[in-house]
């Protein structure tokens, strides 16, 4: 749709439309239907084009991503040294995954700040690989065994198995803490979770800080009180 302006070689009405039908579950099949059903010509977006604006969606999705998870993970850390005069962290986690039960093949799991109520870091979880999925009939050939260790290395693969499905969760929780300091300068101290929550357990045996340094936990019920006691005191 030669229309408006470029970005790159891409005219960006193209690739305003394959995002928001993306962002809507749809794929080319779904980019197609729509043409046809608003009679226009689909022809500008053939299987190599989209799997190009794909690729480069992704990317620029997940630059912008980062900088806000980083900025909400800064804003969390200036909340928390002026009312806690603290360098570590409170959490909660929280996970969503593509079906109910303990047999998704994806999930994503999130650090949300105490103070500042905001997502700090996310993980995905995901059990399988799409484009590994697709040389599973050469796994043996030497084509592959090239492919694959070029994949890897450039971290290409979406395939990160931590366990079976139920803990999911518990691993992507482990994983945001080991990697809190390098990702935004600062340790977790605090996490929330329920009464029964087995998250914390697994926090506890991992030390993902090394055995020197603890996380604390804090229930959910008790923090709760604390808000509602503040409101009380406000009103």
């Amino acid at each position: 749709m030669s229309s408006c302006e470029k970005t790159g070689h891409r005219y960006q009405v193209n690739t305003r439309f394959a995002f928001v039908m993306r962002t809507l579950g749809l794929g080319l099949a779904g980019c197609n239907k729509f043409c046809g059903l608003m009679d226009m010509a689909s022809t500008f977006l053939s299987k190599s084009s989209h799997l190009d604006l794909m690729k480069s969606i992704s990317c620029s999705v997940k630059t912008t991503a980062e900088k806000f998870l980083v900025s909400a993970a800064n804003e969390e850390t200036q909340q928390t040294r002026a009312n806690s005069e603290s360098d570590t962290l409170t959490v909660s986690g929280d996970g969503t995954w593509q079906k109910q039960g303990f047999s998704s093949s994806f999930g994503v799991t999130s650090l949300i700040g105490y103070w500042s109520g905001k997502v700090i870091d996310i993980f995905i979880s995901s059990l399988h690989c799409q484009a590994c999925k697709l040389w599973e009939k050469q796994l043996n050939t030497d084509e592959f065994k090239e492919w694959y260790q070029e994949h890897v290395e450039n971290n290409e693969c979406q395939a990160n198995p931590t366990g079976p499905s139920g803990n999911m969760e518990v691993n992507a929780v482990i994983e945001l803490l080991r990697r809190s300091e390098k990702n935004y300068g600062a340790k977790i101290s605090n996490y929330i979770g329920d009464g029964d929550s087995e998250t914390y357990g697994h926090l506890s045996k991992a030390k993902p800080y090394g055995k020197n340094f603890t996380i604390n936990k804090k229930n959910v019920s008790a923090t709760c009180k604390k808000e509602w006691v503040n409101v009380y005191v406000i009103l």
